[in-house]
Parts: structure tokens; sequence; C-alpha cells
């Protein structure tokens, strides 16, 4: 645990901001997470991430949080990932407990984990991502024969930006 003491305390990171908010401010679940905690008598607490913040909110993770789980779609974050995943690592370098850690939590966040099971019965053998335009223009519309698909961007995780295709009736 950080510092080798247990501090039975666990920070829920979230953004400022963003459509995967409820009418509190925070992501749907974490209020849920966070009264959990409370029931197993661990403290937690959410710490809304900025960049500026980094190098203080690092400090404070360390010095008295044994875990931490992250609730951000680095999307609501202005710079990106980089510096939160920075931040990320800094703790766990420092014996905070990662749940994940940030390089597990990109494969997550990545749909390219629908496509390496695509092998299996948990995602459709045809489950394909597509990285130049060309690709997807050329092979795309070639998926519809098999009927109704799903496009996702890439990156997110709040709904937006993923549709629903299907062939129109009498085309």
């Amino acid at each position: 645990m950080a510092q080798n003491k247990i501090h039975k305390r666990v920070a829920i990171f979230e953004a400022e901001g963003g459509s995967d908010k409820t009418w509190n401010g925070h992501r749907k679940h974490t209020m849920p997470i966070f009264q959990a905690f409370k029931e197993l008598e661990w403290t937690a607490e959410v710490i809304f991430f900025r960049d500026e913040w980094k190098e203080a909110i690092i400090k404070y993770v360390i010095e008295n949080c044994d875990a931490y789980i992250p609730r951000i779609n680095t999307g609501n974050l202005p710079n990106g990932e980089a510096v939160f995943n920075q931040a990320l690592r800094e703790m766990c370098a420092a014996g905070v407990v990662g749940t994940p850690h940030p390089d597990t939590l990109m494969k997550y966040d990545s749909k390219l984990s629908l496509v390496d099971l695509n092998k299996t019965p948990l995602s459709p053998a045809d489950t394909v991502a597509y990285f130049k335009w060309d690709e997807l223009v050329k092979n795309f519309p070639l998926s519809l024969t098999n009927g109704e698909r799903v496009l996702k961007q890439n990156r997110g995780s709040t709904g937006e930006g993923i549709w629903r295709v299907q062939v129109a009736e009498g085309v």
C-alpha cells in the first residue's frame, strides 16, 4: 500500500463536465461505488482531476490512499489522457493499487479489445477494426450483407460515436 500504511481509503477520479454525468455532476455509477466502500468501512473520496492539479493530487493520493478507481472518460480532459495516465503510473509506482493500472485501462477503453475477442464466443467472429478511411469505405458496406452492424469510434465510453447500421428496406 502507499508508504506501507493501510489507510482503508480509495480515491475515485472524475473529470469535470461531459455528457456522461448525471444531475449531481458524477458519472452514473460513481456514487454507488462510493457508497459500497462506505459499507465496507473504507473511506472513499471523489477527486476531480485537472492537469494543473496533477502534482498535488499525486502527492495527496500517495500519502493518504491505498487505491484508486478512475471514473474518467478521458475525452472530458482538456488535454486528453496523457497527463492523467502519467499521474496514475506515478501513484502505482509509489505503491497505490491501481484498479486498473493505466496500461490496462488503455486496453479496456480501446474498441480493439472486441477485435481481440473475435475468436471467442464473447465477440462476433467478423468483428473488425478499420484504421484507414479507404478500408472502411471499401469493406464496411460488404459487412452489412451479414445483417445489422454496430459502428463505433475507437475511443470513449459515453455511448457517443456509436451507430447502429443496417441496410434500408427496398435498397
